[in-house]
């Protein structure tokens, strides 16, 4: 009787501990976190792949080169990130260069701007200076910048971002189902590759 006793304890300890391995092999390997398309906002963008970046990130600097290597940048639909509010100025600027069509012409010239010139793009006086060195109209990029629809897009921004981005950037919505971030797959390069294998879901 205590030989079977002992074989069935044994047993529920192999089990347990296969649960729990089990278990923790889905943590890890959890990329991505599900969302409900139904609880999508309409001002989410349409799109495969959404992607939250802020122009002063070096990993969203970097997951540009990463993006254009896959050849999947012009599939991806931008959204500038607002995780404080510092960031809503470069927001601004994305939206107000989208209004006048400048925005994919500008997106990895304001990155290099930033990035490589170390021009922080913060004060009126070097944006607007950056602008004309493009051949850019000051008048008409300020008056989108200042904007009431443009300011409309930021806050949706900064909702979105705090609703999508996990507390960090660059990260991922892929057909408006799921979410993926560094830190969530772990690398960027890890990030990258779990964009693509959602998209064949």
């Amino acid at each position: 009787m205590k030989k079977v006793i002992l074989k069935m304890i044994l047993k529920l300890g192999l089990l347990s501990l296969l649960m729990i391995s089990t278990v923790s092999a889905e943590i890890v390997n959890k990329s991505y976190r599900q969302i409900d398309p139904a609880s999508v906002p309409d001002y989410l963008p349409e799109g495969q792949v959404i992607e939250f970046f802020w122009y002063g990130c070096p990993h969203c600097y970097r997951m540009e080169s990463l993006l254009n290597e896959a050849q999947l940048n012009d599939k991806v639909v931008k959204v500038p990130a607002v995780l404080r509010g510092s960031w809503m100025h470069l927001a601004r600027v994305f939206y107000a260069l989208q209004a006048m069509g400048l925005d994919k012409k500008m997106h990895a010239v304001i990155f290099n701007e930033i990035h490589e010139n170390k021009n922080s793009l913060k004060s009126e006086e070097k944006l607007l200076a950056f602008l004309k060195q493009h051949q850019i109209d000051s008048e008409t990029f300020k008056k989108h910048f200042n904007s009431d629809a443009v300011e409309k897009q930021a806050q949706n921004a900064a909702l979105l971002t705090r609703e999508y981005a996990d507390g960090g950037v660059p990260a991922f919505v892929v057909n408006h189902q799921y979410v993926t971030s560094p830190n969530l797959a772990g690398t960027l390069e890890e990030t990258l590759e779990t964009v693509k294998k959602l998209l064949e879901k």
